[in-house]
């Protein structure tokens, strides 16, 4: 087990260039699992380097048919070139013009391309990038995505949930969107299943400023909407592995000045993709980019458990391909003393700029649970809309042999991109509504 201490040192020595791996050195299709993971040692944390050497995960080597820096949609793309240079960061992390101190009224795209290693801000800066990078794809509905729960004889169960999100930054068309609360996001969840949990419900109003989240729950029971405190944010979700904070595309869905940011450094690591493919996204009767994922022809998210042979650890994603990515290393650390998380390590990916591994050990400096997040891209079939997106995100609680993963393209599962999907909806009205 290695002290976070001893991850600062070792992320140190990868800036400082001692490990100098080349992005193309491992080739393709090959597989690396406790008989050669000599070979990968220095490409994974190593928590995750533990979970090959003894024998719970083997992977499959690959490489990407498509450049996922260049999948964002449009005003992602533009946002890439118009961002650079003008936006800054405020003493109190939010963030503000660079030339004038004053805070924007909208940002198109992510706020800092572009990040320099050697800017004292630079840590803060690559984690709103990883917070808009869900902003920047537009109004998404997720429909019927399963929380899995898995232990070591296998499945356990699955919570269902419906998402709505609606950024109203970062996605190029909110700038004409009336927004006198300067909210950044709003979300809905849902849930559907098992029967004890249906038509729970929580919804969050996300600020852009400093300003701490509205969150409002809806309690089946009595029928009405309870105002939430924000506080709590790192215990379990829906009785899972998940805290609430592990959510978004960045594995952290918190306020940023919460928490103490200090980058450790500038990575290669290995990440999961679902396909080295784009999967094909067409628009509905309703305007929207729906991916077609029973279409793609296999079920793409698939687990040890299910896999026929596999001897490892039965939460494992046994479908995906490891590629070689680019990352930052960043060390994060609740100012709050009764936080449940201590020191925490992201690898954030330097090109689509989420999270592809965090690192979670406790108040007292003890390794505690893993988190990996695998990634793929859609396409239509024009290429008109391109985008990165989260394929499952995976945790394993280290201590109880427990994991819980979300799987965003199981063959049941509907994902729309550009939802036709309305402000009001959000209101607390608009919220009562889609609970009952």
């Amino acid at each position: 087990m290695k002290s976070a201490g001893a991850v600062q040192i070792f992320a140190l020595m990868m800036l400082a260039g001692l490990i100098l791996t080349p992005l193309n050195a491992l080739g393709g299709d090959k597989v690396i699992d406790s008989s050669n993971w000599q070979e990968i040692e220095e490409l994974l944390p190593e928590q995750a380097l533990e979970w090959v050497k003894k024998g719970d995960l083997s992977m499959k080597l690959g490489e990407l048919e498509y450049d996922p820096k260049e999948y964002w949609p449009s005003w992602g793309l533009e946002g890439m070139k118009e961002n650079v240079g003008k936006h800054d960061l405020n003493p109190e992390m939010e963030i503000v013009n660079a030339k004038t101190g004053e805070r924007p009224t909208f940002i198109k795209g992510l706020p800092f391309p572009g990040v320099n290693a050697d800017d004292p801000k630079a840590a803060v800066k690559v984690v709103y990038n990883g917070y808009y990078v869900r902003d920047v794809q537009g109004p998404l509905t997720g429909e019927d995505i399963p929380f899995r729960f898995m232990h070591r004889r296998g499945f356990e169960r699955d919570v269902i949930a419906l998402f709505h999100i609606y950024p109203m930054d970062g996605y190029g068309p909110a700038a004409a969107l009336d927004n006198p609360d300067d909210i950044e996001t709003l979300v809905q969840v849902l849930v559907s299943e098992p029967y004890d949990m249906a038509g729970t419900g929580m919804m969050t109003w996300r600020y852009r400023s400093k300003k701490q989240d509205m969150l409002y729950g809806y309690v089946p029971a009595i029928r009405r909407v309870r105002r939430m405190t924000p506080a709590n944010r790192s215990d379990a979700m829906f009785g899972s592995d998940f805290a609430r904070d592990d959510g978004g595309y960045l594995g952290y869905d918190g306020k940023i000045p919460d928490f103490e940011w200090k980058l450790l450094g500038k990575t290669e690591v290995l990440a999961s993709f679902i396909s080295t493919k784009p999967l094909a996204t067409k628009k509905n009767v309703r305007d929207e980019w729906q991916i077609d994922v029973g279409g793609q022809g296999k079920e793409l998210v698939k687990f040890g458990y299910e896999t026929e042979g596999w001897q490892g650890a039965p939460w494992m994603v046994t479908s995906a391909i490891w590629v070689k990515r680019p990352a930052w290393v960043i060390e994060m650390e609740s100012k709050d003393r009764y936080y449940n998380y201590g020191k925490t390590i992201l690898y954030v990916d330097a090109e689509i700029w989420g999270c592809l591994w965090k690192i979670i050990w406790d108040r007292s400096d003890e390794h505690w649970k893993t988190y990996h997040m695998g990634w793929g891209a859609v396409e239509s079939a024009d290429k008109s809309f391109l985008t990165n997106v989260g394929s499952f995100q995976l945790i394993v609680d280290e201590r109880a042999q427990h994991a819980t993963c979300v799987n965003y393209t199981n063959k049941d599962y509907v994902w729309k991109n550009m939802a036709a999907l309305e402000p009001d909806q959000f209101s607390l009205g608009g919220f009562m509504k889609i609970c009952k």
